[in-house]
């Protein structure tokens, strides 16, 4: 994709997670993280033929590498396997336990 194509080639192309920054989006890999420049929009877009899904306004998360979701202060918050905590906006619910159901 144009988003993996961006990634330092030392943090490999699996995306765990993109978080919108300003202009910028952090992008965790399994290796580590960088920021690239980039709308949130374009990546999501970009990544519809990866197992994940926009679950906030300003988080993409891959489902593979969610460890389970917890309640928190705001509603449900999904803990990565690398420990990041990522909230679920309340628009983004429904989709988000339909493609967890989907998963088994």
């Amino acid at each position: 994709t144009l988003l993996q194509g961006k990634l330092p080639h030392h943090l490999g192309r699996e995306i765990v997670s993109v978080r919108a920054q300003d202009h910028y989006l952090e992008v965790t890999t399994p290796k580590g993280q960088c920021m690239v420049l980039m709308r949130l929009g374009d990546a999501v877009r970009d990544l519809e033929g990866v197992n994940g899904m926009q679950v906030h306004r300003s988080w993409w998360i891959c489902l593979d590498h969610v460890a389970r979701v917890e309640k928190g202060a705001n509603g449900p918050e999904i803990v990565m396997r690398d420990g990041q905590r990522v909230p679920v906006g309340r628009s983004y619910r429904a989709a988000f336990r339909a493609g967890m159901a989907g998963r088994g």
